[in-house]
């Protein structure tokens, strides 16, 4: 128990130093104070020239989450309850949400203790990050065409944090696909910190990465076939493979 909690805790001083510097973590989330994490709006802000110009805006990084009705939506944690504050959820919302999970679960919920993956994708737009913003967690086909419309020119790494279908994980692909496409037509700009790479040494302009526990969960055994036949469809589309947070190691040997 020592030891994991040791490994963990290293794990996570190892990830805050990889992050340290790279204004694009959490879309920005570091950077502006006032503005949620893994937000459009944070985004958009991000988007703005001063800071795309800037060596310190490394890339782009942002979590994804598939949630209860398969849909992929941008957000970091577990539980909802820290992000989107209790006090600022319209109570009809609120009610909507408990009842439901009341039914699906077969026992009493209470707000601290629905997950992000509990969620349909109506009810995650019926959440607000604060009463200042009115603005609720993005789909990821949101921020996908979000990055295109301003004009968002530095390499994109989307965190997995989990993927529990095959919808999903084919959804995620699709979305790099269409970004992929899109980044071909435009000049990316590299920084000399960032070592994101493929096989052959060349920069990639976007890939994915995540723990190694959210890996497996999502791709299955490192060792598997399951992981094999996502590592080969990951190289095979131009993606490098699948990468580990913190350490940038390519999972897929």
């Amino acid at each position: 128990l020592v030891l994991s909690r040791t490994i963990f805790l290293l794990s996570l001083f190892l990830c805050n130093i990889s992050f340290a510097g790279n204004w694009g973590h959490r879309a920005g989330g570091d950077l502006f104070k006032d503005l949620p994490e893994n937000s459009l709006e944070s985004l958009s802000k991000l988007c703005e020239q001063k800071y795309q110009n800037n060596k310190k805006l490394i890339y782009l990084e942002f979590d994804v989450w598939e949630i209860a009705d398969g849909s992929l939506v941008v957000f970091h944690d577990k539980f909802i309850k820290k992000k989107l504050p209790y006090k600022w959820q319209k109570p009809e919302v609120l009610q909507n949400i408990l009842d439901r999970l009341e039914q699906v679960k077969g026992k009493k919920m209470k707000y601290r203790d629905v997950k992000i993956t509990d969620l349909y994708l109506d009810e995650v737009k019926s959440l607000i990050y604060s009463k200042s913003t009115q603005s609720h967690p993005a789909s990821l086909d949101e921020f996908v065409n979000t990055i295109e419309t301003c004009e968002f020119t530095k390499p994109v790494v989307v965190e997995i944090k989990g993927l529990f279908t095959e919808y999903a994980r084919e959804n995620l692909i699709q979305n790099l696909i269409k970004l992929q496409r899109w980044q071909k037509n435009k000049r990316i700009g590299y920084e000399k910190k960032y070592d994101f790479i493929d096989a052959s040494g060349e920069l990639l302009p976007s890939a994915v990465f995540g723990f190694r526990s959210s890996i497996e969960k999502s791709f299955g055994d490192l060792e598997g076939q399951e992981f094999l036949y996502w590592c080969h469809k990951y190289r095979e589309l131009g993606f490098g493979g699948i990468y580990q947070t913190y350490t940038h190691e390519n999972l897929c040997k």
